[in-house]
């Protein structure tokens, strides 16, 4: 995905803005396409989704997102995002982050670019930069970026060639996706959940990390202390066994507290699942969250605390803090697809 680059003299200048807020509304904007237009179903169904997010984030920003239903050359892709990704220098960045929740010990601990270093693959170097969304930035307190961008966050497209479910109240039909799950997930990208890993996958060398790449470690080598959360080496390899983690338990596995979760790892080089995801639960058999790369028919499912965690760990600001993730219903396996894509779950043979 193409990142702009920040105004150096913008990104400094919010560095002293005040990062306190009131409470207040967070919205998110559809902008439908003709096709997403005439259908109010799908419009509904949208909205809920947008909801799932907008009522446990609390930040006093307008999202704005463009949306339709296309065509896809792979048939296996439900939908994807493509985001505004935004980037300037690495301090410039991280500090604002630090700075939105500045009694948050762990987001204090987040490395300087002086203490920030990543495996990589051969031949790929670090560019000394940092990205994360256009929406992510909003909430982060910089302003005039619809100004200085335009005022679409990023757009997002649903494959016709499905049938989709926009009314999952009462279950969703066999052989058909639920809407609102994939607009959901969808929505979790453009707020900020991708990773560089992404990228080194398709084969760039020069990388500029995400805010999520800042949480990401190899499995065998995540953090326990504060100190070791700013000075261990991030894991940015595309098949690498790469988990998100923190210092404190704040993910919930099968109600048990945790401090890191598994992640994708990329379509080339890892998994097969693009690295901006949760670990696809077709091969653990444990649902994360909505962040999951894949979904099934007749299946449906929310925005969880896991996903909200994520969320809180790029600087938004919860209504509430998030409570114990339900276990999965019996049976359901439940994963989704980014410029970022949300992929169809094949049956097991």
């Amino acid at each position: 995905m193409k990142k702009l680059s920040l105004p150096v003299i913008l990104a400094l200048s919010l560095i002293s803005l005040s990062t306190t807020r009131a409470l207040a509304a967070f919205t998110i904007k559809i902008n439908p396409g003709a096709t997403l237009a005439t259908n109010n179903s799908a419009l509904a169904a949208f909205n809920r989704a947008a909801n799932q997010w907008a009522s446990k984030i609390t930040d006093n920003v307008t999202i704005t997102v463009n949306a339709d239903l296309g065509t896809f050359s792979n048939n296996n892709i439900i939908g994807s995002t493509s985001n505004r990704e935004l980037f300037s220098d690495y301090n410039s960045l991280r500090n604002l982050l630090v700075n939105k929740h500045p009694t948050d010990k762990l987001l204090g601990a987040l490395p300087t670019s002086a203490q920030f270093s990543a495996i990589l693959p051969q031949g790929v170097t670090l560019s000394g930069n940092l990205s994360t969304s256009k929406a992510n930035l909003k909430a982060l307190g910089l302003t005039s970026l619809d100004t200085q961008f335009g005022e679409s966050d990023g757009s997002i497209t649903f494959n016709k060639a499905f049938s989709f479910d926009y009314d999952n109240s009462n279950g969703v039909s066999a052989n058909t996706i639920d809407f609102e799950t994939v607009a959901a997930h969808e929505i979790g990208h453009l707020l900020g959940f991708t990773s560089s890993v992404d990228d080194i996958d398709s084969g760039e060398t020069s990388v500029i990390p995400s805010f999520m790449d800042l949480y990401r470690f190899s499995g065998n080598n995540a953090p326990t202390t504060l100190a070791g959360f700013s000075s261990v080496t991030r894991d940015l390899r595309a098949g690498s066994d790469a988990v998100t983690a923190t210092v404190d338990k704040l993910f919930t596995i099968n109600n048990v507290a945790v401090n890191q979760v598994r992640m994708s790892t990329g379509v080339s080089k890892g998994d097969g699942r693009q690295a901006s995801h949760w670990k696809d639960d077709q091969f653990t058999g444990i649902n994360i969250g909505i962040m999951d790369p894949s979904l099934s028919f007749g299946l449906r499912t929310n925005v969880n605390p896991n996903d909200l965690i994520a969320m809180r760990l790029l600087g938004y600001t919860l209504a509430a803090p998030p409570v114990t993730a339900p276990e999965p219903a019996a049976g359901v396996l439940v994963a989704l697809g980014i410029t970022c894509a949300f992929l169809i779950r094949q049956k097991k043979r």
